[in-house]
């Protein structure tokens, strides 16, 4: 039997079962109490009794702090999961217990980003954490009581897929201003249009990655953790030749140097809404252009969901005509 115990005006409930822990639980109302207890000394006497202790005693916040340090500092991502876990600690769903957050709780946290025009991808990005982190809580952590509440809610959300790729006379004005910038970045400029790398894949390139006499190129770390090895075009060969070998890295810049110096040339160059990794979007899809197949352009790109490319494929129809005749 229960017992229940008065304390400064709330009701504590007491469970001792043999063959359990002993199982506590606070209420500012005494029937409430007597209420929970007969609930859990039903379904231990059904055994199917599980204690919900740890996930109504340990919050959110608690928990994105071990996911940090147990979880994600082991991953290749993990700046970029880390600064996810930041902005999730400074929301009101940190401070609840994760045993009490619901479905609709998420609902409304989804619908504020929403509202504040984020990109689908990073709405689903953070629910992405959210939902692993649960898994991991469930599952690894053997965190009772919960279920993986982000199952529960729809992140249907727009998609905010770009398709810039550069028009007119761009690309000419891009380099001219580049090379006045800096020779660095234009070279940087033009390797990205050659190869499709990603930014990240540049500046983690070394020279032993390079592979002259057969106009290879490994790249061993990617987004999707998988390497591969990509074809020299004759401009990204001239590019690598001329540059020093003075350090192991084939572009001794850091990622955010890139983005930065890209943007300021673009403002200097009056290009509107390009970003660094537009290029690799124009590169691709003049993989296509150039009348590579899927195959053969996922080969160079690293795509490895085929169905991604189409983000990244954006014809020119000009460029297409002769085909139509």
């Amino acid at each position: 039997m229960a017992t229940f115990e008065e304390r400064s005006g709330s009701y504590r409930a007491i469970i001792r079962r043999k063959g359990y822990s002993v199982q506590k639980k606070t209420f500012k109302r005494k029937a409430d109490a007597q209420k929970w207890a007969r609930s859990v000394e039903n379904e231990m006497d059904r055994g199917i009794f599980v204690s919900r202790n740890e996930a109504e005693s340990t919050t959110l916040n608690e928990l994105l702090d071990r996911y940090a340090n147990e979880i994600s500092e082991k991953k290749k991502g993990v700046v970029k999961e880390l600064s996810v876990i930041k902005i999730f600690k400074e929301t009101d769903l940190a401070k609840m217990f994760i045993g009490a957050i619901q479905g609709k709780d998420l609902s409304k946290y989804r619908d504020k980003l929403i509202s504040e025009n984020l990109s689908g991808s990073t709405i689903k990005r953070r629910f992405s954490l959210l939902q692993n982190l649960y898994n991991v809580a469930i599952k690894e952590w053997s965190i009772s009581g919960i279920e993986n509440q982000v199952q529960k809610i729809t992140i249907k959300v727009k998609e905010n897929e770009r398709s810039r790729r550069l028009n007119n006379d761009e690309e000419e004005i891009l380099l001219k201003t580049a090379l006045e910038y800096n020779t660095n970045i234009y070279n940087i400029i033009i390797f990205a249009l050659e190869t499709a790398m990603r930014r990240s894949e540049i500046t983690a390139l070394l020279w032993n990655d390079i592979n002259f006499q057969d106009c290879i190129i490994k790249i061993r770390t990617s987004k999707n953790g998988f390497s591969r090895t990509i074809p020299m075009s004759i401009k990204c060969k001239e590019i690598l030749r001329s540059l020093t070998t003075e350090y192991d890295k084939v572009f001794n810049i850091r990622n955010d140097s890139i983005t930065q110096a890209f943007s300021r040339i673009c403002d200097r160059a009056k290009i509107e809404d390009l970003r660094f990794h537009d290029l690799r979007h124009e590169a691709v899809s003049r993989l296509f252009e150039k009348d590579f197949n899927i195959m053969e352009a996922a080969s160079v790109s690293g795509h490895k969901d085929l169905r991604m490319l189409k983000r990244y494929t954006h014809l020119k129809a000009e460029n297409l005509v002769e085909k139509m005749r």
